[in-house]
Protein backbone atom coordinates (compact mmCIF):
# COMPACT_ATOMS: atom_id res chain seq x y z
CA UNK A 1 0.00 0.00 0.00
CA UNK A 2 2.53 2.56 0.50
CA UNK A 3 4.59 2.13 -2.47
CA UNK A 4 1.12 2.93 -4.73
CA UNK A 5 0.94 5.89 -2.22
CA UNK A 6 4.60 6.97 -3.07
CA UNK A 7 3.90 6.76 -6.41
CA UNK A 8 0.60 8.19 -6.61
CA UNK A 9 2.74 11.27 -4.85
CA UNK A 10 5.35 11.31 -7.12
CA UNK A 11 8.31 10.12 -5.23
CA UNK A 12 11.01 9.37 -7.83
CA UNK A 13 12.13 5.73 -8.73
CA UNK A 14 15.55 5.84 -6.94
CA UNK A 15 13.68 6.78 -3.69
CA UNK A 16 11.38 4.20 -4.24
CA UNK A 17 13.74 1.51 -4.43
CA UNK A 18 15.59 3.02 -1.41
CA UNK A 19 12.50 3.14 0.49
CA UNK A 20 11.87 -0.97 -0.09
CA UNK A 21 13.72 -2.86 2.51
CA UNK A 22 13.35 -0.66 5.34
CA UNK A 23 10.10 -0.34 4.76
CA UNK A 24 9.83 -4.12 4.72
CA UNK A 25 11.75 -4.21 7.84
CA UNK A 26 9.85 -2.25 9.97
CA UNK A 27 6.24 -3.43 8.66
CA UNK A 28 7.16 -7.44 8.92
CA UNK A 29 9.37 -6.88 12.15
CA UNK A 30 7.29 -8.13 15.22
CA UNK A 31 9.19 -5.99 17.12
CA UNK A 32 8.99 -2.84 15.18
CA UNK A 33 5.96 -3.49 13.45
CA UNK A 34 3.66 -3.23 16.76
CA UNK A 35 5.86 0.06 18.54
CA UNK A 36 5.10 1.73 14.87
CA UNK A 37 1.61 1.23 15.32
CA UNK A 38 1.66 2.51 18.96
CA UNK A 39 3.63 6.18 17.14
CA UNK A 40 0.80 6.06 14.84
CA UNK A 41 -1.92 6.06 18.00
CA UNK A 42 0.31 8.75 19.60
CA UNK A 43 0.02 10.98 16.39
CA UNK A 44 -3.31 10.40 14.95
CA UNK A 45 -5.78 9.92 18.19
CA UNK A 46 -3.69 11.53 21.12
CA UNK A 47 -1.72 14.53 18.92
CA UNK A 48 0.83 13.47 21.25
CA UNK A 49 4.40 14.51 19.82
CA UNK A 50 6.10 11.71 22.24
CA UNK A 51 6.28 9.63 19.34
CA UNK A 52 9.17 10.92 17.58
CA UNK A 53 10.43 9.49 20.81
CA UNK A 54 9.40 6.04 19.91
CA UNK A 55 11.06 6.58 16.63
CA UNK A 56 14.41 7.61 17.39
CA UNK A 57 14.42 4.18 19.36
CA UNK A 58 13.37 1.94 16.90
CA UNK A 59 15.80 4.01 14.22
CA UNK A 60 18.69 3.86 16.79
CA UNK A 61 17.96 -0.38 16.95
CA UNK A 62 17.30 -1.26 13.67
CA UNK A 63 20.32 1.13 12.23
CA UNK A 64 17.45 2.59 10.04
CA UNK A 65 18.09 6.43 9.33
CA UNK A 66 15.99 8.51 11.53
CA UNK A 67 14.96 10.78 8.65
CA UNK A 68 14.07 7.78 6.47
CA UNK A 69 12.26 6.16 9.91
CA UNK A 70 10.37 9.17 10.16
CA UNK A 71 9.31 9.65 6.51
CA UNK A 72 7.69 5.75 6.44
CA UNK A 73 6.02 6.70 9.66
CA UNK A 74 4.12 9.70 8.16
CA UNK A 75 3.67 7.63 4.83
CA UNK A 76 1.95 4.78 7.19
CA UNK A 77 0.03 7.67 8.69
CA UNK A 78 -1.52 9.31 5.64
CA UNK A 79 -3.48 5.97 5.07
CA UNK A 80 -5.98 6.51 7.45
CA UNK A 81 -6.16 10.68 7.06
CA UNK A 82 -7.69 9.37 3.32
CA UNK A 83 -10.82 8.64 4.89
CA UNK A 84 -11.15 11.01 7.34
CA UNK A 85 -10.97 13.65 4.94
CA UNK A 86 -13.56 11.85 2.86
CA UNK A 87 -15.70 12.15 6.25
CA UNK A 88 -15.41 15.80 6.28
CA UNK A 89 -16.09 15.99 2.41
CA UNK A 90 -13.04 17.29 1.66
CA UNK A 91 -11.33 16.22 -1.89
CA UNK A 92 -9.20 13.85 -3.00
CA UNK A 93 -7.71 16.40 -4.50
CA UNK A 94 -7.20 18.34 -1.52
CA UNK A 95 -5.84 15.11 0.44
CA UNK A 96 -3.14 14.54 -2.72
CA UNK A 97 -1.81 17.99 -3.07
CA UNK A 98 -1.23 18.24 0.92
CA UNK A 99 0.38 15.40 1.19
CA UNK A 100 2.66 15.96 -1.71
CA UNK A 101 4.40 17.68 0.99
CA UNK A 102 6.41 14.26 1.84
CA UNK A 103 7.59 14.45 -1.84
CA UNK A 104 9.22 17.93 -1.24
CA UNK A 105 10.68 17.45 1.68
CA UNK A 106 11.93 14.07 0.55
CA UNK A 107 13.62 15.93 -2.21
CA UNK A 108 15.15 18.18 0.24
CA UNK A 109 16.08 15.75 2.40
CA UNK A 110 17.91 13.98 -0.18
CA UNK A 111 19.82 17.45 -1.31
CA UNK A 112 20.75 18.70 2.32
CA UNK A 113 21.49 15.39 3.59
CA UNK A 114 22.21 13.12 0.74
CA UNK A 115 19.00 10.53 2.24
CA UNK A 116 15.79 9.71 1.48
CA UNK A 117 13.94 10.76 4.14
CA UNK A 118 12.48 13.66 6.02
CA UNK A 119 14.12 16.41 8.38
CA UNK A 120 11.74 18.25 9.15
CA UNK A 121 9.02 15.70 10.96
CA UNK A 122 8.08 17.81 13.34
CA UNK A 123 6.04 20.38 10.88
CA UNK A 124 3.80 17.84 10.14
CA UNK A 125 1.78 17.14 13.11
CA UNK A 126 -0.63 19.94 11.66
CA UNK A 127 -0.96 17.64 8.81
CA UNK A 128 -2.20 15.12 10.93
CA UNK A 129 -4.88 17.17 12.88
CA UNK A 130 -6.28 18.22 9.61
CA UNK A 131 -5.25 21.81 10.54
CA UNK A 132 -3.03 22.53 7.10
CA UNK A 133 -4.20 22.08 3.37
CA UNK A 134 -2.87 22.49 0.11
CA UNK A 135 -4.95 24.40 -2.08
CA UNK A 136 -3.27 24.71 -5.81
CA UNK A 137 0.26 25.96 -5.29
CA UNK A 138 0.17 27.12 -1.72
CA UNK A 139 -0.77 25.60 1.48
CA UNK A 140 -2.70 27.33 4.22
CA UNK A 141 -3.51 27.02 8.26
CA UNK A 142 -5.32 29.22 10.54
CA UNK A 143 -3.16 30.99 13.03
CA UNK A 144 -3.25 34.37 15.25
CA UNK A 145 -2.26 37.10 14.48
CA UNK A 146 0.96 37.87 15.80
CA UNK A 147 1.01 41.96 15.70
CA UNK A 148 -1.22 44.62 17.81
CA UNK A 149 -3.30 45.06 14.78
CA UNK A 150 -3.35 45.93 11.05
CA UNK A 151 -5.82 48.32 10.20
CA UNK A 152 -9.02 47.77 10.91
CA UNK A 153 -9.33 44.35 10.12
CA UNK A 154 -7.20 42.16 12.24
CA UNK A 155 -5.90 42.69 16.28
CA UNK A 156 -3.56 40.74 17.63
CA UNK A 157 -4.20 36.76 18.71
CA UNK A 158 -6.92 36.62 16.48
CA UNK A 159 -7.18 33.67 13.87
CA UNK A 160 -6.29 34.45 10.35
CA UNK A 161 -5.23 32.28 7.17
CA UNK A 162 -1.36 32.26 7.23
CA UNK A 163 0.07 30.59 3.73
CA UNK A 164 3.33 28.50 3.27
CA UNK A 165 5.17 28.09 -0.02
CA UNK A 166 6.04 24.87 -0.50
CA UNK A 167 9.06 23.90 -2.91
CA UNK A 168 7.11 22.63 -5.62
CA UNK A 169 8.36 24.56 -8.73
CA UNK A 170 7.79 27.98 -10.38
CA UNK A 171 5.64 30.48 -8.16
CA UNK A 172 3.62 31.38 -10.72
CA UNK A 173 1.70 34.72 -10.48
CA UNK A 174 -1.26 33.00 -12.03
CA UNK A 175 -1.05 29.58 -9.70
CA UNK A 176 -1.06 32.06 -6.97
CA UNK A 177 -4.11 33.35 -7.78
CA UNK A 178 -5.45 30.21 -8.52
CA UNK A 179 -5.19 28.91 -5.13
CA UNK A 180 -5.91 32.36 -3.22
CA UNK A 181 -9.59 31.65 -5.06
CA UNK A 182 -9.54 28.23 -3.83
CA UNK A 183 -8.52 29.57 -0.17
CA UNK A 184 -11.31 32.05 -0.59
CA UNK A 185 -13.82 29.10 -0.86
CA UNK A 186 -12.23 27.40 1.20
CA UNK A 187 -11.71 29.10 4.42
CA UNK A 188 -15.64 31.65 4.01
CA UNK A 189 -15.33 31.93 7.95
CA UNK A 190 -12.15 34.13 8.42
CA UNK A 191 -13.62 36.67 5.66
CA UNK A 192 -13.46 40.45 6.80
CA UNK A 193 -16.40 42.03 5.15
CA UNK A 194 -15.67 39.83 1.95
CA UNK A 195 -12.11 40.10 2.07
CA UNK A 196 -10.11 37.12 2.77
CA UNK A 197 -6.70 38.14 4.64
CA UNK A 198 -3.65 36.51 4.31
CA UNK A 199 -0.64 36.27 6.07
CA UNK A 200 2.88 34.83 5.21
CA UNK A 201 6.45 34.84 7.20
CA UNK A 202 8.96 34.28 4.82
CA UNK A 203 12.89 35.05 3.96
CA UNK A 204 11.34 36.43 0.68
CA UNK A 205 9.37 38.90 2.68
CA UNK A 206 13.29 40.50 4.02
CA UNK A 207 13.47 43.59 2.32
CA UNK A 208 17.13 43.74 2.03
CA UNK A 209 17.34 40.71 0.06
CA UNK A 210 14.12 40.92 -1.41
CA UNK A 211 15.77 43.74 -3.03
CA UNK A 212 17.81 41.40 -5.05
CA UNK A 213 15.30 39.86 -6.80
CA UNK A 214 15.24 40.40 -10.86
CA UNK A 215 12.24 42.83 -11.57
CA UNK A 216 9.55 40.90 -13.13
CA UNK A 217 10.82 37.41 -11.55
CA UNK A 218 8.14 35.26 -10.44
CA UNK A 219 9.50 35.97 -6.44
CA UNK A 220 9.47 39.77 -7.26
CA UNK A 221 6.19 39.42 -8.60
CA UNK A 222 5.21 37.51 -5.06
CA UNK A 223 6.59 39.64 -2.74
CA UNK A 224 4.80 42.62 -4.98
CA UNK A 225 1.49 40.82 -3.92
CA UNK A 226 2.15 41.55 0.22
CA UNK A 227 2.00 44.58 2.02
CA UNK A 228 5.62 43.43 4.26
CA UNK A 229 4.29 44.47 8.03
CA UNK A 230 7.21 43.29 10.25
CA UNK A 231 11.03 41.92 9.71
CA UNK A 232 13.69 40.74 11.43
CA UNK A 233 17.46 39.08 11.09
CA UNK A 234 18.14 36.15 11.28
CA UNK A 235 21.40 35.90 13.40
CA UNK A 236 22.13 32.17 11.95
CA UNK A 237 21.03 32.66 8.12
CA UNK A 238 18.50 29.66 9.03
CA UNK A 239 17.08 30.08 5.53
CA UNK A 240 20.48 29.67 3.98
CA UNK A 241 19.37 26.23 3.06
CA UNK A 242 16.40 26.67 1.15
CA UNK A 243 18.44 29.19 -1.94
CA UNK A 244 21.31 27.35 -1.60
CA UNK A 245 20.32 23.35 -0.40
CA UNK A 246 23.29 23.82 2.40
CA UNK A 247 23.58 24.18 5.52
CA UNK A 248 24.64 27.40 6.73
CA UNK A 249 28.48 27.27 7.57
CA UNK A 250 31.05 30.33 6.44
CA UNK A 251 32.75 27.21 4.33
CA UNK A 252 29.32 26.41 2.56
CA UNK A 253 29.10 30.14 1.72
CA UNK A 254 32.03 30.39 -0.02
CA UNK A 255 31.34 27.11 -2.01
CA UNK A 256 27.95 27.89 -2.64
CA UNK A 257 26.47 27.36 -6.15
CA UNK A 258 26.23 30.47 -8.52
CA UNK A 259 23.85 28.85 -10.91
CA UNK A 260 21.36 31.61 -11.10
CA UNK A 261 21.29 35.43 -10.66
CA UNK A 262 19.61 34.84 -7.46
CA UNK A 263 21.91 32.78 -5.37
CA UNK A 264 24.70 35.54 -7.43
CA UNK A 265 23.26 37.83 -5.92
CA UNK A 266 21.99 36.32 -2.26
CA UNK A 267 26.20 34.56 -1.89
CA UNK A 268 27.54 38.34 -2.59
CA UNK A 269 25.52 39.98 -0.17
CA UNK A 270 26.01 37.76 2.51
CA UNK A 271 30.07 37.61 1.38
CA UNK A 272 29.72 41.46 2.67
CA UNK A 273 28.73 40.64 5.84
CA UNK A 274 25.39 40.73 5.49
CA UNK A 275 22.77 38.23 7.03
CA UNK A 276 19.37 36.99 5.95
CA UNK A 277 16.33 37.68 7.59
CA UNK A 278 12.69 37.16 7.65
CA UNK A 279 9.79 39.22 7.05
CA UNK A 280 5.92 38.56 7.83
CA UNK A 281 3.63 39.87 4.59
CA UNK A 282 -0.52 40.42 4.41
CA UNK A 283 -2.31 40.18 1.04
CA UNK A 284 -6.17 41.15 0.68
CA UNK A 285 -7.89 39.17 -1.79
CA UNK A 286 -11.58 39.60 -2.37
CA UNK A 287 -12.35 36.83 -4.16
CA UNK A 288 -10.96 37.99 -7.36
CA UNK A 289 -8.08 40.53 -7.26
CA UNK A 290 -5.06 40.76 -4.81
CA UNK A 291 -5.89 44.64 -3.16
CA UNK A 292 -2.29 44.69 -1.72
CA UNK A 293 -0.77 44.14 -5.54
CA UNK A 294 1.66 46.83 -5.81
Amino acid sequence: MLRYVEEKLQFPKEAIQALEAPTAALLTSPVYRPRLFLAMEQMLERQDLEYRTHLQAIADESGISFYTMELIFLLLCTLPLRYRYAEQGISEEIYWNTFADLKYKLVECKDLHGIWGTFVGHWYPRFFRMELFALGRLQYECKPFPLDSYKDLLVKDELVCKCHIPSSGPLLAEDVVDSLKQAYDFFKDFRKDGILPVICNSWLFYPPTSALFKKGSNMETFYRMFEVIHTKEQEDNADFWRIFSLPFSEENLRHAPEDSSLRRNIKQFLLEGNKLGNGLGILLFDGERILTWH
